[in-house]
């Protein structure tokens, strides 16, 4: 291969075309020499001769450098000058004693050095053509001699070719020299651009491997033999079979049909997935390849790459299970497990359009858990969370297949009914559903009570909507709520109560800024009826001119929270209407009812002592009626809130008491001054139950030194038995209904005036 073709035959050849130019100009002083000599000695055509090939020599060195590219040219042009100019000089001065051969011969060598092998092979040629041309031919031109050489001659000709033998060597050298280190720094090049390429592959986790097609003899990259953990070395042409030792016997011949149809045809490529065990680790590739071509097109050799895909593989598959997870967070309650509230209503309209076109019926139920908030409050949030994942248990294990269980929030879970038969299924199913949800949850040796509120609305039979579905279940939910039912099937009168409901939750907001509310007393009668002890003071609302029951708006105000404005209003007014009678002469208590929302306000003890000292009524004349659902909540809270009560002279009622949560433990501990027995236990008096239980409550409460007072007292019988109980007190319409204050005055005259003895209270 010619230099010029060669990988670095440009930059080579351009390197020794740099030292034309010195090699002119030694040449264009040697002439200049020669020809001062001849002039000198009198051979004016040989002076001429070399003067020329001086000024030819010149004339190259400024062509060199004004056009690099024909520096080439310039110096075929000189060697050619100097060649002519030699034969000449021959001729004239003689073959015989000539040193032309020498200087043909020097004239070819440079050129080899410095234009290249096929320019010295040239000059060769020619210059054994010169030779024969003056050995042979040159007698018959018969030119005559100009000159005799001398010993000077043949000194100053031997001085020449030696000077010119050793320039040659010199730069012969000096073209070694800076050869080597060129290709010292070319290797050097190399080895760092391998380096690169196997950082580079190795960042990468690529490798690539090359198949000689004519050899059969394979070639890996450092980081294929890495990815692939092959025995060979990097670089060394090892056997085909070197490649598939890694791979199992399927895959081995999966990657061996590949190459081979690579090889048949040089057009296509290929990628193929693989994957083997090494030490217990599973390694994913992925291996392709390509065919390279020679100069005619035929096949020469298959190359590839080897990608590592172990590492994206598991990043893949820990994506995969970050995405299912997050799927799952998507459509999943993460505290139960249950579906969500997206779900669920995917599920629900799903459910809906199947039994529009099959024809069946679809029933959803809204459970709610009653006192479930107490947990909460009372035990904490853990505990309320665990009895949460309890309760989805009880409701994936009691739904049957195909149905859907949700928790849409806090302890509202739904359940939708597939294919059911009607009202009297869903009847069915849910009283079984509230059974289970409903039996003791037992956590840390504790049983924890709870109860379900069990809405449930129809498809199609109340709608065919998924959003009316939802708010029909929820009014039957809160039907079976307020009625302590533990079932409510949606009927369209319960949407005429809810919208109720939400008018008086309105109107209430701004029901004691109009003026609406108002307060009746219901005296208290010593059990004789013949002395008032005192009133218990009962709220009313007055909307458009009509009453609205205490039983639908109080529990309205609790929810709403407004009670506790309410409440302030109503202590304030007790207290200044207690103080009013007072004033006028009467020995009164005045008994005010307390919602447990109001006790529980830390402001309450300061609320109750403001409306005391506002009004000027004595503590003692003040009786704070409470409900033993207080007891359940904040024991500790409770004693001391009674106790600070009770240090101010605050008397303490228990109210409808034996209706709730009793223990021994409160009314023994705590300073309660009276119970009040519930007219639950009052109305079929001398029922022996009813009058078992009323006997006892006397009993009880008088053995812990406390008052007893019964409500609901309506008939002489009920009258006499609490008499004969030794029962303290009473109350109920055989004496008054609540009535005005007004009345209440004059009643208070009334009686302090009436003589019981001549006139008995009841006739016979």
């Amino acid at each position: 291969m010619n230099l010029q073709e060669s990988k670095f035959g440009a930059p080579l050849l351009s390197d020794r075309l740099e030292r034309v130019g010195p090699f002119l100009a030694v040449c264009s002083i040697g002439f200049a020499v020669f020809s001062l000599y001849y002039q000198g000695q009198g051979h004016l055509p040989t002076a001429w001769i070399c003067a020329s090939g001086s000024i030819v020599g010149v004339l190259g060195i400024f062509i060199g450098k004004l056009f690099p590219s024909l520096r080439a040219a310039t110096a075929h042009g000189f060697i050619a000058a100097g060649c002519t100019a030699l034969v000449a000089i021959s001729l004239i001065t003689g073959r015989h004693e000539s040193q032309t051969p020498i200087f043909l011969c020097c004239a070819s060598l440079f050129a080899g050095h410095i234009i290249g092998l096929r320019a010295a092979t040239v000059w060769t040629v020619l210059s054994i053509g010169c030779l024969l041309f003056i050995n042979f031919g040159a007698h018959e031109l018969s030119l005559p001699q100009m000159q005799e050489h001398t010993p000077f001659d043949q000194l100053l000709n031997t001085i020449g070719v030696t000077l010119i033998i050793y320039f040659m060597s010199h730069q012969g050298e000096l073209y070694f020299e800076r050869h080597a280190t060129r290709l010292v720094t070319l290797a050097e090049e190399l080895q760092e651009r391998t380096r690169l390429l196997n950082m580079a592959e190795e960042v990468a986790n690529v490798g690539h491997w090359r198949l000689d097609t004519v050899t059969g003899e394979i070639v890996f990259s450092q980081e294929a033999c890495h990815i692939c953990e092959f025995s060979a070395e990097p670089g060394i042409p090892q056997a085909f079979s070197t490649f598939l030792e890694p791979f199992p016997q399927e895959a081995a011949d999966k990657l061996r049909e590949a190459i081979s149809l690579v090889r048949s045809d040089s057009d296509t490529s290929f990628t193929v997935e693989l994957s083997f065990e090494k030490d217990e680790r599973q390694r994913f590739i992925t291996i392709q390849g390509l065919c390279e071509q020679d100069v005619e097109g035929a096949p020469a050799a298959v190359f590839g790459i080897i990608k590592d895909e172990t590492e994206a593989k598991r990043a893949a598959a820990q994506l995969s299970e970050k995405a299912a997870a997050l799927q799952k967070l998507a459509a999943f309650d993460v505290l139960t497990g249950l579906a969500n509230r997206y779900r669920f209503q995917k599920e629900l309209q799903e459910s809906i359009h199947e039994a529009k076109q099959a024809n069946l019926q679809v029933a959803l139920l809204l459970i709610d858990m009653d006192g479930f908030k107490e947990i909460n409050d009372t035990l904490g949030h853990p505990v309320g969370d665990q009895i949460l994942r309890l309760i989805a248990q009880r409701l994936k294990s009691a739904a049957e297949k195909g149905d859907t269980v949700a928790r849409l929030g806090g302890d509202e879970f739904t359940l939708i009914l597939n294919n059911i038969q009607g009202p009297e299924d869903v009847y069915e199913q849910g009283k079984r559903i509230s059974e289970i949800i409903s039996q003791p949850y037992y956590l840390d040796n504790k049983e924890i009570n709870l109860d379900a509120s069990i809405g449930a609305a129809l498809c199609p039979t109340h709608s065919e909507f998924m959003d009316e579905l939802l708010a029909y279940a929820d009014t039957a939910m809160y039907e079976a709520k307020s009625n302590r039912q533990h079932l409510a099937v949606y009927d369209p009168k319960m949407t005429d109560a809810l919208v109720r409901r939400r008018e008086l939750e309105a109107e209430l907001a701004q029901a004691l800024s109009r003026g609406e509310f108002h307060l009746v007393y219901q005296p208290q009668f010593n059990i004789s009826g013949t002395a008032i002890v005192g009133f218990e003071a009962l709220l009313r609302w007055e909307r458009n001119g009509s009453i609205v029951s205490p039983l639908e708006f109080v529990p309205l105000l609790e929810q709403s929270g407004a009670i506790l404005i309410v409440g302030e209003w109503i202590l304030h007014e007790t207290c200044q209407q207690a103080q009013e009678w007072i004033n006028c002469g009467h020995d009164i208590t005045m008994s005010v009812n307390i919602s447990p929302i109001q006790f529980r306000d830390r402001k309450f003890v300061d609320t109750v002592l403001n409306a005391l000292e506002t009004s000027g009524l004595s503590p003692d004349r003040l009786d704070l009626e409470v409900t033993e659902s207080v007891f359940i909540d904040d024991v500790e809270m409770t004693a001391n809130r009674l106790f600070e009560l009770k240090e101010y002279g605050i008397s303490i009622s228990i109210d409808d008491f034996g209706t709730g949560y009793s223990s021994l433990a409160y009314l023994k501990h705590f300073p309660i001054d009276r119970l009040k027995i519930d007219r639950a236990f009052v109305k079929d008096i001398p029922c022996t139950d009813d009058g078992t239980i009323a006997s006892s409550i006397v009993g009880l409460g008088h053995n812990l030194e406390m008052k007893v007072l019964a409500e609901g007292v309506e008939t002489h019988e009920q009258l006499s038995f609490l008499g004969n109980e030794l029962c303290d007190e009473i109350q109920g319409y055989l004496f008054s209904k609540p009535i005005h204050p007004n009345d209440c005055l004059v009643m208070l005259k009334e009686w302090s005036s009436r003589d019981f003895v001549s006139e008995p209270l009841f006739a016979e």
